[in-house]
């Protein structure tokens, strides 16, 4: 081989050291545009489907709510007491016969707190009592969904409020909310009152309506719809739907 052949071999190792250089080059950009492909399209829609399912677990709520009322002629209260005025069993519980995602009723005794020997054995949290996107939802029974409980409010705590009560309108009136990590088991005569909570959705510092969803949580209404509180809500505007026969009206955008 002389040295004009040497040459050309060093020129061709050469080329095909930079074309292996350019083709990995290329296809670490391919993942790259892939990876963010990833995180800007399915993330979000995963985030979309996760509150839907969240507006389809309050859906069922405010549907066994009503379910309640049609068999009481009366909503439940937020929770019953026992023979001390001790809150004992939640509203959760009450309904719990009237979800589709609900077990036998039998199984839990009322005869004992929520929290009693035989009670405190059940593992078996409807699932509808949960939102699909709080991180720790599906590890604890623990629930995302409370009701407002407050002397304005559709329950005081051991009252129940009927239908015609509303004088807001029950399309106008807040009965039951979304919150972040309560750390409220889901058995447990615990909620949201309004002489505690602060008013500002998604407020970090106190109990608050809040969620993981981005800009605002989901509530239901007395009428059994769920709507999107967006943080942007007022505070007036927010003790205004909170309460049943207020006197005001207010319309979400």
């Amino acid at each position: 081989m002389n040295d004009k052949d040497e040459v050309n071999v060093a020129r061709r190792s050469s080329n095909g050291f930079q074309f292996s250089l350019a083709g990995m080059f290329f296809l670490v950009t391919c993942f790259g545009v892939l990876f963010a492909s990833w995180h800007w399209i399915i993330e979000p829609a995963r985030a979309r489907a996760r509150r839907m399912e969240c507006v389809n677990n309050l859906k069922q709520i405010g549907v066994a709510l009503l379910n309640y009322h049609d068999l009481h002629s009366t909503f439940p209260p937020a929770y019953i007491v026992d023979a001390n005025g001790t809150p004992a069993h939640s509203w959760r519980v009450l309904i719990w016969h009237c979800l589709e995602s609900g077990g036998p009723r039998l199984q839990y005794n009322f005869a004992e707190p929520w929290n009693g020997p035989n009670n405190r054995l059940l593992t078996h949290r409807p699932y509808c009592f949960a939102c699909p996107d709080c991180p720790d939802a599906s590890k604890t029974n623990c629930t995302n969904y409370v009701m407002i409980v407050g002397p304005a409010a559709m329950s005081d705590g051991s009252s129940s409020t009927t239908l015609n009560k509303f004088i807001d309108g029950t399309s106008n009136t807040i009965i039951v909310v979304e919150i972040h990590h309560s750390n409220i088991h889901w058995m447990e005569p615990r909620d949201l009152s309004t002489n505690e909570m602060s008013f500002q959705v998604n407020d970090r510092t106190k109990p608050s309506i809040s969620s993981n969803h981005v800009g605002g949580a989901m509530v239901v209404r007395a009428d059994g719809s769920v709507q999107f509180l967006p943080n942007s809500i007022s505070a007036d505007e927010l003790k205004a739907l909170l309460t049943i026969a207020g006197g005001e009206i207010v319309e979400i955008k």
